[in-house]
This record gives structure tokens, sequence and C-alpha cells, in this order.
């Protein structure tokens, strides 16, 4: 059960810090361009890269597992895990 109270709590500390920081960036851009529309636009697009990095609002793109009965030839882009 501990583990799952942490997770929550990492989720809330990131979540918190995401908003400081764009707030933040807004008005540090909406200072150095002194256009709201601008600064606006920029933090819209500045988080929709941060969320699509994490994997946060990109949920169409699943990552096939090993155990999804396809071979190797059906899956180019997945990682392959070779014993030496």
């Amino acid at each position: 059960m501990q583990f799952a109270e942490t997770q929550e709590a990492l989720v809330q500390t990131v979540v918190q810090g995401m908003s400081i920081t764009f707030a933040l960036s807004f008005v540090v851009l909406l200072f150095a361009t002194g256009n709201v529309i601008l600064a606006l636009l920029s933090i819209v697009t500045i988080a929709g890269i941060v969320t699509s990095v994490l994997g946060i609002g990109c949920r169409l793109i699943q990552v096939p597992t090993a155990n999804d009965g396809a071979t190797p030839s059906e899956r180019p882009f997945a990682v392959q895990m070779v014993e030496y």
C-alpha cells in the first residue's frame, strides 16, 4: 500500500510543479513579448510538447509487448532483448 501513496504524492507534486512553471513562463513571455495572445499560444504549444513527451496527452500510441503474439518481423520498431 505504501507504493500507491508514494506514487500519488509524486503525481501531485509533478502537477503542482508544472502548474507553477507554466504560470511563471506565461508571465515571463507576457513581459518579453508584450502580447497576451502570443504568450498564450506559446504556453499552449509548450504544454502540448511537454504532455506528449511525458505521455500524458498521447493515448493513441501503443507500444507492442512481447506477449502480443506478433513475430519480430511484424514489430519492426520493438526493442528485442538479447542475452550474451
